[in-house]
C-alpha cells in the first residue's frame, strides 16, 4: 500500500470523520472504499460498453422478410 495526502477544508474533514465513525472505519479506509467502488463501477461500465458495441456489429434477426417499398409507404 502507498500513502497519499489529500487536502480538505475543515467542514469537509469534520463531516468525513463523522461518516467514517458511523461506518466503523477510518477516514483512510472510507476514502479507500470510495475509490475502490468508483474503479469497480468504471470497469463494469467499460465492459458493458464494449459488449454493447460488439452486439451492434451483428444485426438482430427478427425473422420475416424486409418490407417492400409499397408496404413501407402504404398509408
Amino acid at each position: 500500500m502507498k500513502n497519499i495526502t489529500i487536502k480538505l477544508d475543515a467542514e469537509q474533514l469534520r463531516r468525513v470523520r463523522h461518516i467514517a465513525v458511523d461506518e466503523e472505519t477510518s477516514v483512510s479506509g472510507w476514502v479507500s472504499r470510495l475509490i475502490e467502488t468508483e474503479l469497480h463501477n468504471r470497469d463494469a461500465y467499460e465492459l458493458a460498453r464494449e459488449k454493447a458495441l460488439a452486439d451492434l456489429e451483428t444485426p438482430l434477426s427478427l425473422g420475416g422478410q424486409p418490407l417492400t417499398r409499397e408496404e413501407v409507404h402504404r398509408r
